[in-house]
């Protein structure tokens, strides 16, 4: 904890919020146009850049972020999910798609920050102090309440880099209480963090 106050002090989180609205706004165009997008996307979960060539299909909202679900077309067209604030280019081809004739959207209504294979599923637990808000952004999810008001929440990732990086913001409002590894990877990550802010000075 005492790691963490030391980078929330040195560090600001900077919001790409007003980037992502444009982004939405060409997508829910394509959406509707049915043409093929090229994006830069950033995975969190892989720690690289790719450009990728899709079909989308909806833009999503979920535990209050923003995801375009999109059949990768590199991919034998395999459906996937993109953080709008992880795209960085976004280009328009004026090719366009057949939808598929069925989409299940409510599959996507789940506490989950990753819907593809080998997920890893994880325990936070969220400080009272911000107890309103994680009702309201995992609404009818199954959370548990401690009696100091601490709210718990199962939530599957991707990977222990993935589910790090999202809970990060949260700063001390937010603890990974399970699997351990999860927990030492979010350590470390501070511990790195600490170290290359103090080499700075």
């Amino acid at each position: 904890q005492e790691m963490v106050r030391s980078l929330a002090a040195r560090v600001r989180v900077a919001s790409e919020e007003s980037g992502s609205d444009t982004v939405a706004a060409e997508l829910r165009r394509a959406v509707e146009q049915l043409e093929v997008v090229i994006i830069d996307y950033y995975s969190a979960s892989s720690d690289r850049k790719k450009t990728y060539h899709l079909e989308p299909l909806s833009l999503l909202g979920n535990a209050g972020v923003t995801y375009l679900l999109a059949l990768d077309t590199d991919a034998e067209r395999r459906e996937k999910l993109f953080r709008l604030d992880r795209i960085g280019t976004l280009a328009t081809t004026g090719q366009h798609f057949s939808a598929p004739a069925e989409l299940d959207l409510e599959r996507f209504r789940t506490p989950k920050l990753y819907f593809g294979h080998d997920e890893l599923w994880a325990t936070v637990r969220f400080a009272a102090a911000i107890g309103a808000r994680v009702r309201e952004r995992f609404a009818g999810e199954s959370l548990t309440e401690a009696p100091d008001g601490s709210l718990s929440l199962r939530l599957g990732s991707s990977s222990p880099a993935f589910l790090a990086r999202w809970i990060l913001p949260f700063a001390l409002d937010a603890e990974i209480t399970a699997p351990p590894a999860a927990r030492s990877y979010l350590a470390e990550l501070c511990s790195e963090a600490a170290r290359a802010y103090s080499d700075s000075r």
